[in-house]
């Protein structure tokens, strides 16, 4: 038995590692994050983010945003990037951050942008290796369609289709609405 099941109402809300040290404390980011998007300042609270639990690249955006921009300003942005572990792998978020690092200004639209161009390639990768499942459809009998054509443009008997101008047919004459929105005969 090596992880452990947190279990509310009969389903699995979440899973950790089992640790078989006394007072370990074994902690996953993800169950952070909706505390962390109404309460920024839980930031410096939680052990997960404040024990250094994350890749060295996370803490490191954090120190480049709060020294651009301040710590509460700087706050909000670095909480956006961590949120993209509810959707990316950390190797993958990790990934994107040390990029923009690298780039010199941390932006976090930008590394959020770089995390997504990078699952799609991910996604594009994993497609190219997939086989296409054998299927096959019938090819519909068009020679159906050619009848229907042929019939048409030599004006057969059975073509009750005219060539005529759309207004053939139609009163000349102006008409008013009668009581109820009845159109009745104009008058004089």
């Amino acid at each position: 038995m090596d992880r452990v099941a947190v279990v509310a109402d009969g389903q699995v809300i979440a899973t950790h590692p089992r640790s078989y040290g006394r007072g370990d404390k074994i902690l996953d980011p993800l169950h952070f994050l909706v505390v962390l998007e109404r309460k920024p300042a839980a930031l410096d609270h939680a052990p997960v983010y404040r024990d250094g639990q994350l890749p060295p690249a996370l803490p490191a955006l954090r120190r480049a945003l709060e020294e651009r921009v301040g710590p509460s300003a700087g706050a909000k942005p670095y909480i956006r990037v961590l949120q993209l572990l509810a959707r990316h792998p950390m190797g993958r978020v990790e990934q994107a951050v040390a990029s923009g690092l690298a780039a010199g200004a941390p932006d976090a639209a930008r590394i959020i942008a770089t995390a997504e161009r990078l699952a799609e390639a991910d996604r594009g990768t994993s497609a190219e290796t997939m086989t296409r499942p054998a299927a096959t459809a019938a090819l519909p009998d068009l020679s159906r369609f050619d009848h229907l054509l042929t019939r048409s443009s030599r004006g057969d008997e059975t073509d009750d289709r005219r060539e005529r101008p759309a207004g053939d047919g139609q009163p000349q004459d102006a008409q008013t609405s009668g009581p109820a929105g009845r159109v009745g005969p104009a008058g004089p």
